[in-house]
């Protein structure tokens, strides 16, 4: 019982190579991927979610949804799943999807000025949580052999 106890009071491990990919949808909510101060954190993870080279792939080929807080948050989001998929394409992943993000109808009516950019002409940029959103279609475990 002892042994049980210091197990559970163990925490996970955060070696991405010990994390399976069992699921069959993640959602992210406006994670700023392509931000310029967010790129460099979220690398880790979107090698783990494009990169399979050590992980499980669910056979179904799980659902990636991504929103943006505004077209600009969306534009720079997108270049960078585009890249990152386009590095799985090297690995003969063949996921060669588009990222376009539509306006989500459900999204929170509520703008907020961005705090930490203006727009190119020095305006405010004007932010709405999920506003954008993006899904990517991962391709089966069978589409990748």
């Amino acid at each position: 019982q002892q042994q049980q106890q210091q197990q559970q009071q163990q925490p996970p491990s955060s070696d991405p190579s010990t994390v399976g990919l069992d699921w069959d949808i993640l959602l992210l909510f406006n994670p700023g991927i392509g931000h310029v101060h967010l790129q460099k954190d979220w690398k880790p993870t979107l090698d783990l979610l494009f990169h399979h080279d050590h992980h499980p792939i669910p056979k179904d080929g799980p659902l990636l949804l991504f929103t943006a807080h505004s077209w600009l948050d969306a534009q720079r989001d997108a270049a960078c799943l585009q890249s990152s998929l386009q590095q799985d394409n090297k690995n003969n992943n063949n996921n060669n999807a588009p990222i376009v993000y539509q306006e989500n109808p459900w999204a929170s009516r509520i703008h907020y000025e961005d705090p930490l950019q203006t727009t190119a002409d020095g305006s405010v940029h004007r932010v709405r949580p999920n506003h954008y959103y993006h899904i990517v279609h991962q391709p089966s475990y069978d589409q990748k052999q």
